[in-house]
């Protein structure tokens, strides 16, 4: 398994708008939609070394932006988040034009069946920002939606809240989640079931055999 995880190191120059954007983004041909708060917009998708995007939002000259992509294989949640840790728990010795980088940890979403993450860092360029990145798995893909800000502002916040609660896969890729505690339950139930059955079927042999040899 795979996943290439990515940052902006340099983004300097203001983003070139494409179209103040509807409430609901819809992208049919990587399969999801998204809510975008109020006054984002979509941007011209970048072009950088080593990693390749599906699109891209903004709400001001640099920060707060959006960067997505997607993949075809990341393994299940709990791979996932040992390869996503391992990455950013060594991002400072990358040789990546960042320093001071403070990794928050990453936990499962069971009900979003997505890895949620953040982590700190000082760009030499651009200063001091947040990453908070959301990897949400389907069947099939996986879509990483990553968030970056200066940390000056609460709203941004509610706006990366906002947009991984909306998000959602098309019908044909989501992964339907179910609860391992009912699951374990319901297996119980299953092999009691058969196991009863199994014995009333003895008795029912022994008995009808019993009255064969009256005969």
């Amino acid at each position: 398994m795979k996943v290439i995880l990515s940052i902006i190191i340099v983004w300097i120059f203001p983003f070139q708008n494409i179209y103040v954007s509807a409430e609901t983004y819809t992208d049919e041909k990587h399969h999801f939609s998204l809510e975008l708060p109020e006054g984002w917009v979509e941007q011209d998708i970048p072009e950088i070394d080593g990693a390749e995007y599906i699109a891209a939002f903004n709400k001001g000259d640099v920060y707060p932006y959006i960067l997505i992509q997607q993949f075809s294989d990341t393994g299940n949640l709990k791979e996932l988040k040992n390869s996503i840790d391992d990455y950013y728990l060594n991002l400072n010795e990358s040789g990546l034009p960042i320093s001071n980088v403070t990794y928050g940890g990453s936990t499962i979403d069971i009900d979003k069946n997505a890895l949620l993450y953040s982590y700190t860092a000082r760009n030499e360029n651009t200063g001091t920002f947040e990453a908070k990145g959301a990897m949400f798995v389907g069947s099939g893909i996986s879509t990483q939606v990553l968030f970056y800000t200066d940390l000056t502002s609460d709203k941004n916040d509610e706006d990366f809240n906002k947009i991984i609660e909306q998000f959602q896969y098309a019908e044909g890729n989501k992964v339907i989640n179910s609860d391992p505690l009912v699951d374990t339950v319901a297996k119980m139930l299953v092999t009691a079931i058969i196991i009863v059955i199994i014995i009333v079927g003895i008795a029912i042999r022994k008995r009808e055999n019993r009255s064969k040899d009256s005969l």
